[in-house]
């Protein structure tokens, strides 16, 4: 009885490490977050979280404290769609906290397509969506309001048939002026972003 007990056991498979606990669905995300934090492995607590689309300001709490933990808050605010959730994300995404801030206004702004031919003039929303991310980014970023406008210029020039000034002469006034303004910092905006 014993030797047959002894072969069930060493024919059964050990157990999985806590990297393919992380990523099987089938495993229940407390199961693959508690193996994956009893070995200290941020990334494979990550994964867990991700692979199942459980991706909160409360599961990110259960990475353990590094790079991973960061990157969590910094998806989570990416994911929130709500501008003071997602600021407050940020806020909490250690070393990616900058470039979290920064990233949820861009993606707003860029998401307005300016210049594209079916958004002739997105220039009041885009207006609006500076003064709604103003309050987060103010104290982080003293240039805020020129970078998002050379931001904004630079989409809009990447949208028109030519890169010359005379482009601005379409707009009605007061965007033409505004446009012949920001053509520079919009033009070292595009060149940046080759």
């Amino acid at each position: 009885m014993l030797s047959l007990l002894t072969t069930l056991l060493a024919c059964q498979p050990p157990p999985a490490s806590p990297s393919l606990q992380a990523v099987d669905v089938s495993v229940p995300l407390e199961t693959a977050l508690a193996a994956c934090v009893a070995n200290g492995d941020g990334d494979c607590a990550l994964d867990s979280i991700l692979v199942r689309g459980a991706l909160t300001a409360r599961s990110c709490e259960r990475v353990p404290v590094g790079r991973a933990r960061s990157e969590c808050f910094f998806l989570a605010a990416e994911a929130s769609g709500e501008i003071a959730v997602g600021h407050g994300l940020c806020d909490r995404a250690g070393e990616f906290s900058r470039d979290c801030h920064f990233h949820l206004w861009q993606a707003e702004l860029l998401a307005l397509r300016p210049g594209a031919e079916e958004r002739p003039n997105p220039h009041p929303e885009a207006a609006a969506a500076m003064a709604r991310h103003r309050p987060y980014l103010s104290a982080i970023d003293a240039g805020y309001e020129r970078r998002f406008w050379s931001w904004y210029w630079g989409a809009w020039w990447q949208q028109q048939p030519s890169r010359s000034s005379e482009e601005c002469g379409a707009l009605a006034a007061p965007l033409d002026a505004e446009c012949a303004r920001w053509h520079g910092e919009a033009m070292g905006w595009l060149d940046g972003r080759r």
